[in-house]
């Protein structure tokens, strides 16, 4: 496993994982994401065209846990669901949540949309506005850590993931409120 600094991942907010799949493994797992987005896009697209998320969405998500596309999974799909159990992933959660018995409680691909709607807007992924007062949350990472570690692994180089260190601890600005 990767040494993990947990105090800059508290500080910070982020960390980056080096070779958090495996070099030898990178492929399989490219391989059977790949057999997974096929599937996806099958069951999107035998459906209502109105909810054909890859045709119409402008950022197509694939969650391994939809009852669609969870009773598909089999050899060739177990690659993209065994990676997460990796130790140089769970094991870092584990490490950074301080919880020998950590579990991946959600799994998320988000796919290139087939048109080009622009870029998102920005966003902050612990959503506030829905679950608690900002600074009550905010106060809680500060006294007794995070409750969960949300990971970032692009199977494919990219440049759309972009992180404000220590924004995490810090109250929206009337801009970013506004933006939200």
């Amino acid at each position: 496993m990767p040494s993990v600094d947990r105090d800059q991942f508290l500080e910070e907010g982020y960390l980056i994982v080096q070779n958090a799949i495996p070099g030898d493994k990178l492929e399989r797992i490219r391989q059977s994401y790949e057999t997974l987005v096929e599937r996806q896009v099958e069951i999107w697209r035998s459906g209502d065209p109105a909810n054909n998320m890859w045709d119409n969405h402008k950022q197509p998500r694939i969650g391994l846990t939809q009852p669609s596309l969870a009773r598909h999974i089999d050899e060739k799909l177990a690659p993209a669901v065994e990676v997460w159990f990796e130790e140089n992933i769970r094991g870092v959660s584990t490490e950074l949540l301080e919880e020998p018995d950590a579990a991946v409680a959600g799994m998320m691909m988000m796919c290139n949309p087939v048109r080009d709607h622009g870029p998102s807007g920005w966003h902050r992924d612990l959503h506030p506005i829905d679950t608690a007062p900002l600074q009550g949350y905010i106060d809680d990472i500060v006294e007794t850590g995070p409750r969960y570690v949300q990971w970032n692994i692009p199977l494919y180089d990219d440049s759309v993931l972009y992180v404000i260190p220590r924004s995490h601890l810090l109250r929206n600005t009337e801009e970013e409120t506004e933006i939200l």
